[in-house]
């Protein structure tokens, strides 16, 4: 069950590494190769975290939520560099300074919202990490001591 719960977890960590690494790293359309690695590089190492190591589900469910938080995160500086880009880009190519107030002002409300966004759902998932603590604390316990017993009895 934390397999699969750790796949799942990773395929939406892995578009959250992509969608980070387009903001900042491209200009345009991201190649094939690009979203390979981004995408599926993401992937495979955030299930790789969320596995190393995990004895139960509620310790891959900690990981998920404490690296969910990490990329929202992220996504704050992201997201402002993309609406800067974009803004970039449209002022360039305005004729008056209306259009280009325009420009600069939706690029200033993408920013906010996004980076308000982020941050809700980053405390979300710390929330998320201290109920997953909590919950599998009792579930580390049981693990450590089955793990022990099978051990001596090896």
């Amino acid at each position: 069950m934390k397999t699969v719960f750790a796949v799942i977890c990773g395929l939406i960590s892995g578009f959250m590494i992509y969608l980070i690494a387009t903001f900042l790293l491209t200009d345009g359309e991201p190649s094939g190769l690009f979203i390979a690695v981004t995408f599926l590089g993401g992937t495979a190492l955030s299930i790789w975290l969320f596995l190393k190591g995990a004895l139960t589900l509620s310790s891959v469910l900690l990981r998920v939520f404490l690296v969910g938080a990490a990329e929202w995160l992220a996504f704050i500086p992201a997201s402002t560099v993309l609406s800067a880009k974009t803004a970039g880009e449209m002022i360039d190519q305005t004729s008056s300074g209306a259009e280009a107030a325009g420009a600069a002002l939706g690029a200033g409300l993408f920013s906010f919202l996004s980076g308000t966004l982020a941050i809700i759902m980053a405390l979300i998932c710390l929330i998320g990490a201290a109920i997953a603590y909590f919950v599998g604390r009792d579930a580390r316990e049981q693990a450590k001591m089955q793990q022990a017993s099978q051990q001596e009895a090896a």
